[in-house]
């Protein structure tokens, strides 16, 4: 009774356990739906979550399902959120807006999910969408399909600044963004911790649960709903266990699913790897992992491993997996490059070594910074209180890329700040509220064309940096402010008001209250009413009369007056304003024939009215030119008025950009030959999204796009239809800094690049080349081998080798003063011969005396009647300074020709016959010398076919250099002397390496790889005393080539650090299948 009592008592606490932890799981947890139709909470059945709509979350956006094909019941394993998005076809930039309970200065995972589905029924036939993830300011990742069933979920770690999380997705020109379902888990803020604190995100870059069986991937019993995919390899065994695992020992807390889980390799002396390779080498990753013993181990038996990274141990003592509870393994610092993980078997275990979990992560910088608070609540308050129309949302000034419509923000080591602000014509109601108050820094004001009301308030005089403001178009009430009306009679503010509904407070005075009676008021206007009708009807006679009358008299000095048809005599010239065309100043000025003086505003010309008197023009001059130099594409009220208006100036500007950035005329002749306006030249290419279609075509793609769509979007508003909707030239000054500054971000790549990132072509050869020029050239070197594609590029009277010159010249090592010949085979191939300078980085540098190699004679000659052919390919002055260049510490042999004057250096051997080079590619390997001040004696070796086996050396005088100052002597460590007789085969391809502390890979040097050709196959074997090991090859863009398992070859052979090793390749119809390992010295 008391153990049925007791089992009872387990199951209960069981039961309670289990509703508890599924209790307590969805706790601060944030799950959108995405597009859902339909508000209210929806609860999936996989996974027991529930889901709300976006409605409360962004204010933008349209909603869609995926196309039937992808949706239920065609995809029943269809996630539940995948089945509907939301699309962003409007702005640049729309955020999702998230609150948690609890956010500022917590950890939390956020999960965004994606599917594109073929929604939008495939708009675009040639590319699926690609567009960017912003967390908050900073950069998150960039979303792209392999195709449109493919599931995207992107995960982040991330500390919280405020108390409001935006999720931001921007629009890069490849696509309209979308977002399925969006998630938020609140995370222990004592885990996942980083050598940088708080100061970067983690990005999840994969989640393995090692020894998958039959797992869902999702667990409900996973308090933070993480996604594990499913890892294991052939040559590991899983391991199960249905015992009591306790996970809530650590804070990372893993579902039992996974822990209980787990691989072992199934030769025990092998290591367990784990290994991948990111597109972009200075990632910083960072690995967590899980451990658990799952069988009952002996007294006899333990289980030991050593945990490396990159082929070095992460720590000396070795690690024990812990039984019965699971423990977490982190790296406290983070790794770059290519990555391998490997658990090792420790020399007193008796065990393999055994993982049940991984996770691996990029470090994401925070490096933006956000706009001031103050200035950001003030944005907001606008905002919600004039109920905007336009994609404001997340940040305003920030990414700098990206910042909010009619925005403006200045950019410094600190907060943002708003510079200027553009609301003309943003159907603004009622007053002018505090909120502008609080952007201290704010410099111009547009407010113009909108339903503002009341009196213009006083605190707009107590902005100190606010230099225009624009009241134009409103329903003000009242007088100026007099501390407004300071600032602008003192010229420290350009103000435009409407002088219908506002005047100056000198002027104004208040309307005195009657209380006459209707009948009088309608008598004393009609009475007013005739009395004018008579003044006009006697001007209008007069005038009639003055057209006969002809011109009158001269008037009297001191008098100014002019005829404009106005009546029969003179009359003084009036003080009000008046309002000239262009064509009367014209006119008046003779074509502003005359200059009488200069002032600091503009330039004073001399004018004659009709009636002849004299006057002087002056014309005001600006930043921008006042005068409206639309061409003849411009709007046709601009056209007809030819009147002095700044919408006419930002038109023309306008032009002047699309101009520019298409490389057109204003009027644009089309294939049919049709004249056509730049601007409707450039529409057709906008629909679709083809930006290479608007931009210059000379640019070469050399560009950001991100910026040219910059460029484009601001040229197409300065030619809107109504003047009205044009931006300010002031917000037209800052987009186009921003474009700029992004411009100007890519300067380091260009820069890095050098001054060979070209090459001209002499202008006394054009008359080879042919009319039309091929896009590319293949440059060959003249005893046939590899290639380089570069670009041909004709700009303007100049015709050069582009992009692809600057990889010759690094494969090539030219340098300053070598002599390049080319031969043009009529089509877009050249033979290009190198002298002085190629190969002296491989053959000629060593070189101080070339011996040839007699049958009959094994003596070294001195005679210098073997050096004719030699100088011929090296000046003298070249081979003495080449002489002075110390290699690094990598030797290879390379077959030598016959070609005169070519890469390498001419021999009187037989085509069979090497000579050893220095490789010069020491970067390229994972073996160097153990410093740098170690040197090599590099020495040519000459084989000879004929004598199988026989190599005879000399050494060269390069070990000395000599200058006029003095002479500085340094000593080389010399490579392998005669290195045939190690190989199996003396025509075999082979390189030296030394042993360094990194052992986990074969790297294979790029340049043995580019002079050879080699092609490696998937997977090739390593030979050595021990027999064959198979080991994985990878070859990689720049033509490296890394082979895996060199950690078991170094230590079943025991080999240390400073043993030097030849490697001889081996090639059977192309591919390389082997390389045989000979050990030649070792520091034992």
């Amino acid at each position: 009774m008391r153990a049925n009592c007791s089992l009872f008592l387990c199951l209960l606490f069981a039961l309670a356990t289990s509703i508890l932890v599924h209790g307590q799981s969805q706790t601060g947890y944030i799950s959108i739906d995405c597009g859902a139709p339909l508000k209210g909470i929806e609860r999936d059945i996989v996974t027991g979550i529930s889901y709300t709509s976006d409605d409360d979350f962004i204010t933008a956006g349209v909603n869609f399902n995926v196309s039937e094909e992808y949706n239920y019941p065609a995809n029943p394993n269809l996630p539940y959120v995948l089945a509907d998005l939301k699309a962003f076809p409007q702005g640049d930039r729309n955020c999702y807006s998230l609150k948690p309970s609890d956010a500022k200065d917590n950890l939390y995972l956020i999960r965004a999910s994606f599917m594109y589905g073929n929604y939008d029924g495939g708009v675009n036939k040639k590319a699926l969408p690609e567009f960017d993830l912003y967390l908050n300011v900073n950069f998150w990742s960039t979303v792209k399909f392999k195709n449109a069933s493919e599931q995207v979920f992107i995960e982040i770690l991330t500390y919280t600044e405020s108390e409001v999380i935006h999720v931001c997705l921007v629009n890069k020109g490849r696509g309209t963004p979308f977002i399925s379902g969006l998630e938020l888990r609140p995370v222990n803020s004592s885990i996942y911790n980083t050598e940088y604190g708080r100061n970067v995100s983690l990005v999840l870059y994969q989640r393995w649960d090692i020894g998958y069986l039959n797992g869902t991937g999702r667990y409900q019993n996973d308090v933070y709903d993480r996604i594990w995919s499913p890892y294991t390899s052939l040559s590991w065994s899983s391991i199960k266990t249905t015992g009591y695992i306790d996970v809530f020992q650590s804070g990372y807390m893993p579902p039992d699913e996974v822990i209980k889980t787990a691989a072992s390799p199934k030769s025990e002396d092998d290591p367990m790897e784990l290994s991948w390779t990111s597109d972009d080498t200075n990632a910083r990753f960072y690995a967590y992992l899980y451990f658990a013993e799952l069988e009952t181990l002996k007294t006899n038996e333990s289980r030991k491993m050593e945990i490396w990274w990159n082929g070095s141990p992460f720590s000396e003592d070795p690690f024990i997996s812990p039984f019965e509870y699971s423990t977490t393994w982190s790296a406290s610092r983070s790794f770059t490059g290519d990555h391998l993980i490997s658990l090792h078997k420790a020399e007193d275990s008796t065990l393999p070594p055994m993982l049940n979990a991984i996770e691996i992560f990029t470090a994401q910088s925070l490096d933006e910074f956000y706009t001031a608070t103050e200035e950001v609540q003030a944005m907001e308050n606008i905002r919600s209180t004039y109920k905007v129309k336009k994609v404001w949302s997340g940040d305003p000034c920030a990414p700098r890329l990206y910042p909010w419509e009619s925005v403006g923000c200045s950019y410094n080591n600190n907060n943002h700040h708003i510079k200027s602000l553009n609301l003309s014509s943003s159907g603004l109601q009622g007053p002018i509220v505090i909120a502008f108050r609080n952007l201290s820094l704010l410099e111009s004001l547009d407010l113009s064309n909108n339903d503002l009301q009341y009196n213009v308030p006083e605190f707009l005089a107590d902005l100190k940096h606010l230099k225009s403001l624009n009241l134009k178009g409103n329903n003000f009430t009242g007088v100026i402010p007099k501390s407004l009306m300071k600032k602008f009679q003192e010229g420290l503010l350009a103000l435009s008001v409407d002088e219908k509904n506002l005047c100056n407070s000198s002027s104004c005075q208040e309307k005195k209250k009657n209380n006459m009676i209707v009948p009088i008021a309608v008598a004393t206007s009609v009475i007013v009413l005739l009395v004018v009708l008579v003044i006009i009807w006697i001007i209008l006679r007069q005038r009639k009369r003055g057209a006969d009358a002809g011109p009158g008299p001269i008037p009297p000095s001191g008098k100014r007056r002019f005829r404009d048809n106005a009546g029969p005599g003179p009359f003084l010239l009036p003080s009000g304003k008046r309002r000239f065309t262009y064509e009367e100043v014209s006119s008046i000025t003779n074509n502003f024939n005359k200059v009488i003086g200069k002032g600091g505003f503009g330039i004073v010309y001399l004018g004659s009215l009709e009636d002849g008197t004299k006057i002087a023009v002056k014309m005001i001059k600006n930043s921008l030119s006042t005068m409206p130099n639309g061409t003849s594409s411009s709007s046709s009220s601009t056209r007809a008025s030819k009147e002095f208006q700044v919408e006419s100036d930002v038109y023309s500007f306008g032009i002047v950009l699309l101009e520019l950035i298409t490389g057109q005329r204003a009027i644009v002749r089309t294939k049919e030959g049709e004249k056509i306006s730049v601007i409707h030249f450039v529409e057709p290419f906008l629909e679709t999204g083809e930006l290479d279609g608007v931009v210059d075509p000379l640019l070469h793609g050399d560009y950001s796009s991100d910026s040219a769509w910059k460029f484009v979007e601001v040229a197409m508003s300065c030619v809107r239809e109504r003047g009205f909707n044009r931006p300010a030239m002031n917000q037209i000054v800052s987009e186009l800094q921003q474009c700029l500054a992004a411009e100007l971000a890519r300067e380091p790549e260009r820069s890095s690049e050098g001054n060979g990132d070209r090459e001209a072509i002499p202008a006394s050869y054009y008359d080879e080349l042919p009319l039309v020029l091929p896009k590319t050239a293949l440059l060959q070197g003249s005893d046939g081998g590899c290639f380089w594609k570069v670009a041909m590029v004709k700009r303007r009277d100049e015709v050069y080798f582009g992009q692809g010159w600057s990889k010759f010249v690094e494969d090539n090592c030219l340098r300053d003063g070598d002599v390049l010949t080319f031969v043009y085979d009529g089509s877009r191939s050249f033979t290009v011969d190198i002298y002085g300078g190629s190969r002296a980085c491989k053959e000629v540098r060593a070189v101080a005396q070339v011996i040839s190699v007699d049958d009959d004679d094994d003596k070294e000659d001195t005679n210098t009647s073997s050096e004719p052919e030699m100088a011929q390919t090296v000046p003298n002055a070249r081979n003495q300074e080449d002489s002075n260049i110390i290699e690094p510490e990598v030797a290879q042999r390379v077959p030598r020709t016959r070609n005169k004057g070519k890469k390498r250096v001419v021999v009187q051997d037989s085509d069979d016959s090497f000579i050893s080079e220095d490789s010069n590619s020491l970067s390229d390997s994972s073996y160097s010398p153990p410093n740098d001040d170690t040197l090599l004696d590099v020495t040519p070796k000459v084989t000879n076919s004929r004598k199988k086996g026989e190599l005879r050396s000399v050494n060269s005088n390069v070990g000395s250099t000599s200058k006029s100052s003095g002479s500085v002597s340094r000593k080389r460590q010399s490579t392998i002397k005669n290195p045939e007789v190690y190989l199996d085969d003396p025509n075999n391809v082979c390189f030296e390496i030394i042993i360094k502390n990194r052992i986990y890979e074969l790297n294979v040097p790029k340049q043995i790889v580019k002079d050879y050709c080699l092609k490696f196959q998937a997977y090739v074997c390593y030979i050595d005393n021990h027999g064959k090991l198979e080991a994985r090859a990878a070859t990689w863009q720049d033509q490296r080539v890394t082979i895996k398992k060199w950690e078991r070859i170094c230590k079943r052979n025991g080999l240390k650090k400073g043993d030097r090793l030849l490697c001889e390749i081996f090639r059977k119809e192309g591919l390389v299948y082997a390389v045989k390992i000979h050990v030649v010295t070792t520091t034992s």
